[in-house]
């Protein structure tokens, strides 16, 4: 038995897309966000490093645009349609919307993909 066979129950439930409602200069619209892999989530941290002393992180710097441009890749890997296909063939296409949707966008796909024990729950 291979991984994917032992984990095929987890698997089967941790791809399906969730849904949210968003509310967009008063436009409510229900979007669909996939919970991203562990690949994905190294694709969101290239070059990413912190310092840590004694146990004690000394932080990191990132500039906003880093920040920003992170937002933007996280909603194209994460936003899309009700069977599972991403709308967003790229960061830059994401880069076109407005900056108000964005925002919304990247709120949902933060939350479904949180690193804590309750993220992804449906709502």
């Amino acid at each position: 038995m291979n991984a994917n066979e032992f984990f095929s129950d987890i698997l089967a439930v941790t791809v399906l897309p969730i849904s949210r409602v968003i509310n967009v200069a008063g436009i409510e619209k229900t979007i669909f966000i996939k919970r991203i892999s562990a690949g994905d989530r190294l694709k969101l941290t290239p070059g990413n490093k912190i310092a840590i002393s004694g146990g004690v992180s000394s932080g990191a710097e990132f500039s906003l645009q880093d920040l920003i441009q992170k937002q933007h890749v996280l909603v194209a890997m994460c936003i899309v349609d009700e069977k599972g296909k991403t709308l967003f063939q790229n960061a830059e296409a994401v880069s076109k919307l407005p900056d108000a949707l964005i925002k919304e966008l990247y709120k949902c796909a933060e939350d479904v993909n949180r690193e804590v024990d309750e993220a992804g729950k449906p709502e």
